[in-house]
């Protein structure tokens, strides 16, 4: 049985609230789309191929990067602390001719995490499965993807 992917990280970050509330207190736009446009800004410099930061549903935002036999989803959302997933988005006709490579997304997870180790405005990063945030499995969390 494989091993399951950390590809769940949350993280602490050092950036302007940019959220906008109507009246009452009703959220118009989510907060975090700098900290997104900022992640798909450092994947580029790492020459993945990034679709434009888009607001997805009422509580996040999201792009695609693609690059090194890897096609990915970001979704970044706010539950506290932030929560950023990574998810593949590999067609059944790829998965069925051997071409879905783990070894891709290791790598595609292993750069994320570099990007956020290597900006001071991130912290208290840690790396789970979906299975073990969804079950809320903390102390199985890591420090790497990996």
């Amino acid at each position: 049985m494989a091993l399951e992917f950390r590809n769940f990280v949350t993280f602490d970050a050092d950036f302007p609230e940019d959220s906008q509330w109507g009246k009452g207190g009703i959220a118009l736009v989510p907060g975090g789309k700098g900290i997104a446009q900022s992640l798909r800004d450092r994947l580029q410099d790492q020459g993945f191929s990034c679709t434009q930061v888009g607001q997805h549903s009422f509580y996040g935002w999201a792009f695609d990067a693609r690059n090194r036999g890897v096609n990915a989803r970001c979704l970044l959302q706010f539950p506290g602390p932030w929560l950023l997933t990574c998810d593949r988005r590999t067609s059944f006709l790829a998965r069925l001719v051997g071409k879905d490579r783990d070894t891709s997304m290791r790598q595609f997870l292993a750069t994320i995490e570099g990007i956020l180790h290597a900006d001071k405005r991130f912290s208290n990063i840690r790396w789970h499965s979906k299975s073990d945030y969804e079950h809320g499995k903390e102390n199985r969390a890591s420090r790497s993807p990996c």
